[in-house]
Formats: structure tokens, C-alpha cells, sequence
């Protein structure tokens, strides 16, 4: 099958049990639409109140503190009320640690699986993404990541530039803990990026990728030299899909917020997240033509991984199954140390 075929969806009308299903889980995917919304809003509109007031670190925290409930909400009623199947695999990562994050950029729901890695690693609000700038005004997830500090960027490397900087100085002047998600595919996978990706590659001898595109690797080398000194790692995430009813995996259009509602009940989608993991010592920071190549060979595993997956239906070292728990973040049941901070705990 090629990468963009999706395959055809089952014939025959829904029963009783999958109707009953989806009925009983609108008003949670209700509740947590509209608690996205009004968080956010929040945030937004404490900004030119507390932050004067109270300054960046106390602003930044008291988001920080009410996005880890939002999300934990959200993520609880992704896996036990939608019954939702996340599967890890790959490296072990320590709790709470500073870390820029290569991720995959080809489904429009991949954001949900880096930010349940992130809970699971204690970093859950301290997650920032390179976005592009018109995603900032998108009530919800774009005021949410906003509020978090997240960088947005216009294309324009001059400007940009400046934009990362400042954000990257909160970050060392506050001692802020982080996880940094850089997408340098710079856009996401489509068949007609895929092509013009091959033929830049061809065009210059680099490597000729299947299922991601080449690396943009100026803003990671920025990120990298910029923030390296506070990092503990670089982690390489991986994130794909499966049909367990098909064995079907490569898709065009990637599962729909329809599709995480209807959760395995419906199509048996479950998501695949493989996390590799590097010491920010083993990194080559000081040379910046080294440092790109590194990124390049970094897609090109990824891309074998994703040829491994289809053959296999499984990344390799895979974790002990799917997330079966998630617990809600409540005042009196949150760890004291769950923020952690730029120490090593």
C-alpha cells in the first residue's frame, strides 16, 4: 500500500453498543473543549494584570500549576473514558530532566502524544513548542501554548531570530524548567512536500527519505547552541499509528478528533510514541556543520524506524504495553516535587 492511501473504512451501519459509547463520552469531549477554552482564557486575561504586578516567573509558574490540571484532566479522559491506547518504546528518560524535543510533524493530532510523554516525565507545563505565528491566536490550544511561553515564528529568520533569543533568555534569567519541541520538518508530511524533499536531497546527495521530510536544521542549531548549556539531553521522539483491526498504518490524513472520541471502540486506532535519547555532552554543539549533519542522520533512523514499524507493526524495545492509568492532578494528591526545576532532583 502506499504511504497516502488510507484504507477503506468498514461497510455496514454502527451498532447499538458503539452509538451507546459515543453518547455517553460527549459530555466529557464537551467538558474538556470548553475547559481548554476557558483556561486559556484565563491565562490571557490575568496577563496584563498579574505579570506587572507579580512579574514573568510568578505568572509563568501560576499557568504552569493550572495547565498541569487542564491536561491531566484531558488526558484521563483520553485513556478511560475514550479508551484511548498509547504504546512507548525505546529509551528509558529520567523524570523532570531539561531537554530539547525533535519530534515528528505529520499527523495534526501528534501534539497530544508529546504532551502525555510530558506528563509522564514531569514536564507537562513546562513544555514549549516552535510554532508558526497565526497558531497563537487559535482560541484554546493557541492561547494555552502562548501562555506557556512557546515560540512563535514567522518564516522570517530576522526576526525570528530576535524571537528566539528573548525566549531562550527567560528562560536562563528565571531558571525555568523545559522541554523545547522543535518540529524541523518545518511543515507537515504531504505527498507533494515528500517529492520536493526528494528531489532537494537528490539535488545536494543527502539522504532520500520515504516517510518524513529533510530536516531544517537552522532553527535546531540555534536552539541547540542557545539553550545546550541548560539541557540535559536531546531526545528524538517518534510518533505513527495503527489499525489493529488492518495492520494499516501509513495514512494520509492521520486519526481525526473524531477518531481519539471514539477511542478503539471504533476503528482500534492506537498510537505508537518510540523515544530515543542523547546526552547534550554527546552532541557536536560547537560545530555548526556538524551539528546539521547530526540532525540529517538523526531523520534518516527515524525513517528506517517507520520502514521497521510497517513491517513489524511495532517500534523496537517496546515499553510494558499501552497507558492503562492516568490520575488526575488534584491539590491534595499532586507531588511536592513534581515541577522540579533546572536542579537535578
Amino acid at each position: 500500500i502506499h504511504p497516502t492511501e488510507r484504507p477503506a473504512k468498514p461497510q455496514g451501519g454502527m451498532s447499538l453498543l458503539r452509538l451507546l459509547y459515543i453518547i455517553l463520552r460527549v459530555p466529557v469531549v464537551i467538558a474538556v473543549v470548553i475547559g481548554c477554552v476557558l483556561v486559556t482564557l484565563v491565562g490571557v486575561a490575568l496577563f496584563p494584570i498579574v505579570r506587572p504586578l507579580f512579574g514573568f516567573y510568578f505568572y509563568y509558574r501560576m499557568c504552569d500549576y493550572i495547565g498541569d490540571y487542564y491536561w491531566s484532566f484531558m488526558f484521563w479522559s483520553a485513556v478511560h473514558v475514550c479508551q484511548n491506547k498509547w504504546i512507548f518504546s525505546g529509551d528509558k528518560i529520567p523524570l523532570r530532566e531539561n531537554a530539547i524535543v525533535l519530534a515528528t510533524h505529520k499527523y495534526w493530532l501528534d501534539w497530544m502524544s508529546l504532551w502525555i510523554l510530558g506528563y509522564k516525565q514531569g514536564r507537562l507545563g513546562a513544555l514549549k513548542i516552535f510554532a508558526k505565528d497565526p497558531i497563537k491566536y487559535i482560541p484554546g490550544f493557541g492561547w494555552g501554548i502562548w501562555v506557556l511561553d512557546s515560540v512563535f515564528v514567522k518564516r522570517d529568520w530576522v526576526k525570528d531570530s530576535s524571537t528566539i533569543a528573548r525566549t531562550f533568555n527567560r528562560l536562563r534569567r528565571h531558571e525555568l524548567p523545559f522541554w523545547m519541541i522543535s518540529h524541523v520538518e518545518g511543515t507537515r508530511f504531504t505527498l507533494k512536500k515528500q517529492e520536493a524533499s526528494v528531489k532537494f536531497a537528490r539535488e545536494r546527495g543527502l539522504p532520500e527519505l520515504r516517510h518524513c521530510l529533510l530536516p531544517r536544521t537552522k532553527g535546531f542549531i540555534a536552539t541547540v547552541q542557545g539553550l545546550g548549556d541548560l539541557c540535559d539531553a536531546v531526545y528524538d521522539v517518534t510518533i505513527t499509528y495503527r489499525n489493529v483491526k488492518t495492520g494499516e498504518w501509513r495514512t494520509t490524513k492521520g486519526p481525526t478528533p473524531l477518531d481519539f472520541m471514539r477511542g478503539y471502540i471504533g476503528e482500534r486506532v492506537e498510537t505508537h510514541v518510540h523515544v530515543r535519547r542523547w546526552k547534550i555532552e554527546d552532541i557536536p554543539m560547537d560545530d555548526p556543520e556538524k551539528l546539521a549533519q547530526w540532525c540529517v542522520n538523526v531523520y534518516k533512523e527515524k525513517d528506517e524506524l517507520l520502514e521497521q514499524f510497517g513491517e513489524n507493526g511495532k517500534f523496537p524495545n517496546q515499553q510494558s504495553g499501552p497507558i492503562k492509568k492516568v490520575a488526575m492532578n488534584i491539590p491534595w494528591t499532586r507531588p511536592k516535587d513534581w515541577k522540579g526545576n533546572n536542579k537535578k532532583l
